[in-house]
């Protein structure tokens, strides 16, 4: 779990340098910007994502204790830590707790309840990508 969370500090270097090759909405007269390798991405979260971990995310909120460092996860990508809500209605226990539940991808809405068709190895046909 400790690699995941290094996983998502260590995305704000190399997944900002390909950010950087894409123009912000404002830039773009309100159009929907669209990350040419993941088009499926929010790319203007994906942004708030990356200024949050650079904020907030130190190494010394990294050593906290795990439920401090999960919800700050859940934070840093714009969730809530939602225990007691059923699940499929946006609970978050799951979330970072283990190596099936350890990634944070903000997708649009277009694409966010779209099932794996057998395209990505690993997860099971069926599976929601998204909420």
């Amino acid at each position: 779990l400790l690699a995941c969370c290094l996983g998502l500090v260590a995305c704000r270097s190399s997944r900002s340098r390909t950010m950087r090759g894409l123009s912000s909405s404002a830039a773009t007269g309100g159009k929907l910007e669209v990350d040419p390798e993941y088009p499926g991405t929010a790319v203007e979260r994906l942004r708030s994502i990356h200024h949050r971990v650079r904020s907030e995310l130190t190494p010394t909120a990294l050593s906290a204790d795990w439920e401090e460092v999960r919800r700050r996860l859940l934070w840093a990508g714009g969730l809530r830590d939602l225990p007691d809500v059923a699940p499929g209605r946006g609970c978050t226990v799951h979330s970072f707790n283990d190596d099936n539940h350890c990634d944070l991808t903000p997708m649009l809405g277009d694409v966010a309840h779209n099932e794996n068709d057998g395209r990505i190895e690993g997860i099971a046909v069926g599976n929601r990508l998204g909420p």
